[in-house]
């Protein structure tokens, strides 16, 4: 007997009524029965990996039983499969059954599979769900942002950081300076070489400066991937001949720096 109550009044025996339930033992069990796959990249490259996931299924029921999946609204998704897609199971087995997720956009999918029992197509058992979300593969880096060290003219100034990726089975970066300041003496040096992919997920790269006159500049450093997809990284310097400009570098190589003067010349730092 289910009692309620009325608001401001109380319980009253009019309204009492009575809940019946009956526990049924399945006959089926699949774990779980929400299969999600959260975001995955969308892989680049000639043979796309997809992702997978397991489903335990299990038989409680003392008959055997057999099972099966409606197939049509697995393939209109276009980016989930099942294997296997129907079976049979002894009283007490147990299996196991393999999804996998391919997504081709960067859009959120979701596929509710029925499930049948012992070829009664007319109502599901029980439906399974699939869920996953694409994500566009990406180039980053291992900072926001690549400063070099002031340096006096015609002095080196190094700076390496992380090229990474995600998403990329083989990829050749092709770097490109951004030249809205003009064209700027930066060199960049792979010791590693050139290429990502999916036995190398970074690469280090090395910015080197120099430059025979003052300047101070703040620019980008663009990487390309195979589609043009351009990812960008901030890189700034300086180098001068003012003591005060580049005095912390004077302070880490104190025995490296000289000047000279010339006739008629400002003084110059060596």
């Amino acid at each position: 007997m289910l009692p309620l109550k009325l608001a401001g009044i109380g319980e009253m025996a009019v309204l009492n009524r009575t809940v019946k339930g009956v526990g049924v033992k399945p006959r089926f069990l699949l774990e779980p029965t929400v299969v999600n796959f959260r975001t995955k990249v969308i892989a680049k490259g000639s043979k796309p990996l997809p992702f997978h996931n397991d489903i335990t299924i299990s038989n409680p029921d003392p008959n055997a039983v057999t099972w099966s999946i409606d197939r049509d609204t697995l393939d209109d998704s276009k980016v989930f499969q099942m294997n296997p897609t129907e079976g049979r199971l002894e009283p007490g087995a147990t299996s196991t059954v393999r999804v996998t997720f391919n997504p081709l956009e960067p859009i959120e999918y979701v596929c509710k599979v029925p499930l049948f029992l012992d070829g009664a197509k007319e109502k599901p058992y029980l439906m399974v769900e699939f869920r996953g979300e694409g994500a566009d593969a990406k180039i980053y880096f291992d900072r926001r942002e690549v400063i070099l060290p002031c340096t006096p003219l015609d002095t080196a100034a190094r700076a390496t950081f992380m090229v990474c990726h995600n998403g990329y089975e083989n990829l050749e970066l092709r770097p490109k300076i951004a030249n809205e300041v003009g064209k700027l003496p930066i060199e960049l040096i792979f010791p590693d070489g050139e290429n990502l992919g999916v036995t190398k997920q970074k690469l280090k790269v090395e910015a080197v400066f120099t430059s025979p006159k003052p300047l101070s500049f703040t620019t980008f450093i663009d990487f390309f991937d195979d589609e043009g997809n351009k990812f960008s990284i901030p890189i700034s310097g300086t180098t001068d001949n003012s003591v005060f400009t580049v005095f912390s570098f004077m302070q880490r190589h104190p025995d490296e720096i000289s000047l000279e003067a010339e006739p008629g010349k400002p003084i110059r730092l060596i």
